[in-house]
């Protein structure tokens, strides 16, 4: 498995790793209740992010099953965290992963999370030479079905009543491209 590069550069953002000090930005769209109603967790609370951090960050690297990473998505011209973005091993074949996102919500509708998402799909499959990347979503969650679809990721599955949140069974819907998919929208 390849070593996964630290930091990432785009025309308008860079992925870093989350760091102790991005607390206060990341409280900004994680604590959102708005925002985390699609996620596996209640919004985060002041003080939770020392820990929810040090369960996501050790060793920061794709080297065998279930690793996972965790991108900051820091503005070029702001400064400012938007949002993480996620890329993890599948637990039982490191050729598969998955990718998600999360961004504040002053940044919808800009196109950030297409630019974001083709940069991780091209760290997995052009870098990393992963077969499949997979994503996940709420089936009420129209923006994240969206998203996938813009990256050229095809509906796979629609699971009914397959995710607990907040004491209630949720409906998720599935997305996956192939390397050679990708491969071939980028000679498009």
């Amino acid at each position: 498995m390849t070593a996964v590069a630290l930091t990432l550069q785009m025309s308008r953002f860079t992925l870093r790793p989350l760091t102790l000090e991005d607390e206060r930005s990341v409280m900004t769209y994680r604590g959102d209740p708005r925002l985390s109603q699609f996620l596996s967790r209640p919004p985060m609370t002041l003080g939770e992010y020392p820990a929810w951090l040090a369960e996501r960050a050790p060793g920061f690297g794709l080297q065998g099953p279930g690793d996972r990473c965790y991108f900051g998505v820091e503005s070029k011209v702001s400064g400012q965290l938007m949002g993480d973005v996620l890329l993890r091993l599948a637990a039982d074949d490191v050729q598969q992963g998955e990718i998600g996102m999360i961004l504040h919500a002053d940044a919808k509708g800009q196109g950030y999370a297409v630019e974001i998402g083709q940069a991780v799909l091209s760290l997995a499959f052009d870098q990393m030479g992963l077969h499949r990347i997979a994503g996940r979503a709420d089936e009420l969650n129209v923006p994240s079905r969206r998203g996938m679809e813009r990256l050229g990721m095809r509906l796979e599955g629609h699971f009914l009543k397959d995710t607990m949140r907040d004491g209630q069974w949720v409906n998720t819907v599935s997305y996956a491209l192939l390397r050679e998919e990708w491969q071939s929208q980028r000679r498009a």
